[in-house]
């Protein structure tokens, strides 16, 4: 995969031509025996001619475009996202993203016309079955002509539905030109893999401020130099300190140049630990377990955003999954820990959650994803929320279920673009 972080791509490999039975091509064939029967029993040269006339096109029709998907070669490209809001570094659960195909045409003389390219669910040669179809809707992209040794784009704009590790292996090419009488389709085989986060949860303005404390400084001070704004201390100068650094009225006093110190910035720290339910909990009420974990996880990435957009070093403790990530601040950082969230098998996690890590310096938040009401492990330190807290939560904004977020009839169906796209 190209354009989008945490994919993979594979070398493409091609698969056997196929013919498909059509309703409109059964009909033309029924027709055409009926033709000939009539034409042996009547021996009358206008039936023979139709009859020949029928054999031809459907010579044509299984041949011609036949022979030119053999030369067509596919790629895709999973780039950029529609109308996602923010800067997210990938797409999330109810995000518009584009899956582009390049098709090149190897043929030296035969163009190819009317192609429909569509991804399958599971792939040939005893490969394992995947679950993109719970991940996006069906791709689906049209390309009207591609003439000899060109190369086209297509375009299909799907919907992402769900958090996960989505792979897309087969692209089958299809098509019915030039009668419409017999489909024939030819099947690529290449992996192309990308990550769906959660969607983050929408946050009251000034929530997690107020649940952490202190709203008023985001940024501390250390007792060490840095290269904060804050004020440390004054010293001689030194050759090399820069002219803005040097404080001219100490200076002037003193009568030698005195160079001013700041201290160094020291970003709060902030560590999200993400309790699941236990697999004695998703084994009384499966349904109920999972609705929750996912509330939980869409919370959890919610006060992760949050907390980066406020200046916060985060980091994420899943204790149940074996995840645990020191706070930081970096755009990989964050990438990480949405990566580690939209992989969480709720079917894997284990039973008793262990105690989160102890780091000095660092507050802690407890999102609480288990179905009952009761506290809080003493293992863990730090403040507690949970999905049902709607002082939290902007409920314009939240999706009641965010385990799968519905399109209206799968609207973000493909679109075919014929030609480079700009």
């Amino acid at each position: 995969m190209h354009g989008a972080p945490g994919a993979d791509s594979s070398h493409v490999t091609r698969g056997k031509r196929r013919y498909h039975f059509h309703l409109p091509g059964v009909i033309f064939v029924l027709i055409a025996l009926l033709l000939g029967l009539g034409a042996i029993n009547s021996q009358n040269n206008m039936l023979f001619l139709l009859f020949g006339l029928a054999l031809a096109a459907l010579l044509v029709a299984g041949v011609l475009s036949g022979a030119t998907l053999l030369k067509l070669r596919a790629q895709r490209a999973v780039y950029g996202l529609v109308g996602s809001a923010g800067n997210r570094l990938a797409p999330a659960a109810g995000d518009l993203l584009t899956i582009q195909y390049r098709l090149a045409n190897r043929s030296r003389f035969i163009p190819a016309f009317a192609l429909t390219l569509t991804e399958l669910a599971r792939a040939g040669h005893g490969r394992r079955r995947h679950g993109w179809t719970e991940h996006i809707t069906a791709p689906l992209a049209f390309v009207a002509h591609a003439g000899p040794k060109q190369t086209v784009h297509a375009e299909a704009i799907v919907r992402a539905l769900r958090r996960g590790r989505v792979e897309l292996d087969c692209v089958r090419i299809t098509t019915l030109f030039p009668f419409g009488l017999v489909r024939k389709s030819i099947e690529l085989y290449e992996t192309t893999s990308f990550i769906i986060h959660p969607r983050p949860a929408p946050l009251r303005d000034g929530a997690l401020e107020s649940l952490l404390g202190r709203r008023d400084h985001e940024i501390d001070t250390s007792s060490r130099r840095g290269q904060g704004t804050e004020f440390f201390s004054l010293r001689e100068y030194r050759p090399g300190d820069s002219p803005r650094n040097i404080a001219w009225r100490s200076s002037a006093r003193l009568g030698t140049l005195i160079t001013r110190e700041t201290a160094d910035a020291v970003c709060r720290r902030l560590c999200v630990t993400l309790i699941l339910p236990s697999s004695e909990q998703r084994a009384a009420d499966v349904h109920a377990c999972d609705a929750r974990a996912e509330e939980a996880i869409s919370l959890a990435a919610g006060v992760l955003e949050a907390a980066y957009d406020l200046g916060f070093e985060v980091g994420l403790n899943v204790p149940q999954a074996s995840i645990s990530i020191a706070p930081a601040r970096s755009r990989r950082q964050r990438q990480r820990m949405l990566d580690a969230l939209a992989l969480i098998d709720l079917e894997g996690v284990s039973t008793h959650p262990a105690g989160a890590p102890s780091r000095r310096g660092v507050e802690h938040l407890l999102v609480d994803g288990t179905p009952s009401s009761e506290a809080a492990p003493a293992a863990f330190a730090g403040r507690r929320i949970t999905p049902s807290d709607s002082w939290i939560l902007r409920q314009d904004d939240h999706p009641s279920s965010p385990v799968r977020i519905e399109s209206a009839g799968h609207g973000a169906r493909g679109t075919g673009v014929n030609g480079v796209r700009p």
